[in-house]
């Protein structure tokens, strides 16, 4: 295991043990982006969302994965515990995926994050960078404070490199100097904005956030015109 402190108490694990090559399969074929954990000695299984592309997987065989500490027991033992060359049993979990549409056939993406919930949308967008795509994907992040605004020298570097992606950030419990982070939090307003510079009939959402958030903004998206089946979304408490 590879392990790299990053912020708030907070670390990335990348791991550099090849799964199974079925595993391997699964998991890079059909763009899952959620893993279980099985942690030695731990009855209790952790899911957790893959912030590293397919390809990653496909060419070297490991995943990352940002894990908050706390006292659950599975991310107890990623931060108390954990050591170079420590092997954990991995398998797909949840239902929370992405499907990239063949070439000629892409939508654009709209992807709103709150706090962890950017994890797994980290990974669409990178995925969006390596496969060339020129469809428009717009990101809106809300946190809590910039220091938890994660992933974010990554999302500019992304931004920099690619004119089709667009991050707007929000922080809802200090006032930013910087004129790039709104100090509030997402609204109905920044919604009707962001669909409106996409195309809503080739358009599909990614939500994911504490629960009372996600509610929100899903149906904030139903109130502007994009249709229930193009918003997948992930509760994370």
């Amino acid at each position: 295991m590879h392990v790299a402190a990053i912020d708030d108490g907070e670390v990335e694990i990348g791991d550099e043990e090849k799964t199974g090559e079925e595993e391997a399969k699964r998991i890079g074929v059909s763009r899952d982006l959620e893993v279980d954990l099985h942690i030695p000695e731990e009855n209790i299984v952790g899911g957790y969302s893959i912030t590293s592309t397919p390809l990653c997987l496909q060419t070297a065989g490991t995943i990352d994965l940002a894990i908050q500490y706390s006292t659950h027991p599975p991310a107890h033992w990623m931060h108390t515990k954990c050591k170079v060359a420590d092997k954990l049993s991995i398998q797909v979990g949840g239902d929370f995926y992405y499907y990239p549409s063949s070439p000629g056939e892409e939508r654009e993406l709209l992807l709103v994050a709150g706090g962890m919930g950017i994890n797994p949308l980290f990974s669409i967008l990178q995925h969006q960078v390596h496969a060339h795509s020129s469809r428009k994907v717009k990101l809106l992040f809300v946190a809590r404070t910039a220091s938890s605004l994660l992933f974010k020298d990554q999302l500019e570097r992304l931004c920099a490199n690619s004119d089709a992606i667009e991050v707007q950030y929000f922080v809802t419990r200090e006032v930013s100097l910087n004129p790039k982070i709104n100090s509030c939090r997402i609204t109905r307003e920044d919604l009707t904005q962001a669909v409106a510079t996409l195309d809503l009939l080739n358009l599909f959402c990614f939500v994911c956030g504490p629960p009372p958030m996600t509610d929100n903004v899903i149906q904030c998206l139903r109130d502007v015109g994009v249709p229930q089946n193009c918003i997948q979304y992930e509760k994370w408490w």
